[in-house]
């Protein structure tokens, strides 16, 4: 008799046992699809984190990141100038005596070509050219250089009587109409006057220092 309870209480053991480990695992899942509904601490303060709060209700979309406005109107650099401006430039520079003159035979590569405006940025007088020397310039030369009258529009032509150290890269302005390159410098910091001039700037074919 005493066996026949023994057994009976061992099997309502495993089954209590196996109804609790159910409900044990049932609470785990629920714990775990839950764990994100309500947060413990409000939204934005998280870890210290900001958080985005969703949409009020469907069919809103997500506020804008406020960083995309800026994004799209970050300066790209200089404006590539027209396909027939870029044509022209590179035209002129195959053919222009005074940039052969200057580097002396060095081959280069042309590596930006943008609009070159007068003093207000308003009107297109021609591009601004960028060309990297294949090996470095070291020279005492008569350097291309331009000044604006004071409308700001109109300018003259000035040469530049330099040494030139080291020089690897040069900005170029190139009168596109003119099919002129009408200055050349290379940075300032390999630019120093030579001692037989008065002044740096001086017109061409004028003899004084201006």
């Amino acid at each position: 008799m005493f066996g026949r309870i023994s057994a009976l209480s061992r099997k309502k053991l495993v089954l209590l046992t196996a109804w609790l480990t159910a409900i044990a695992g049932i609470a785990a899942i629920l714990a775990i699809a839950t764990s994100g509904a309500a947060p413990s601490q409000p939204l934005g303060a998280q870890n210290g984190a900001p958080v985005r709060v969703p949409p009020a209700s469907a069919g809103h979309a997500d506020p804008p990141d406020p960083g995309a406005a800026a994004a799209a109107v970050a300066p790209r650099g200089p404006p590539a100038a027209s396909p027939a401006d870029a044509a022209a430039t590179r035209a002129v520079l195959g053919g222009d005596a005074t940039l052969a003159r200057i580097l002396q035979g060095i081959p280069y590569r042309v590596t930006s070509i943008s609009p070159w405006t007068d003093a207000a940025g308003d009107g297109v007088l021609g591009t601004a050219v960028d060309i990297q020397l294949d090996s470095p310039l070291t020279a005492t030369t008569e350097l291309p250089g331009v000044r604006f009258d004071p409308d700001g529009i109109t300018y003259r032509q000035l040469t530049i009587p330099v040494h030139v150290t080291a020089a690897t890269t040069f900005r170029l302005l190139v009168d596109v109409d003119a099919r002129q390159v009408v200055s050349a410098m290379p940075p300032d910091a390999t630019l120093s006057p030579t001692p037989d001039t008065h002044g740096l700037y001086r017109a061409p074919g004028d003899a004084h220092g201006s």
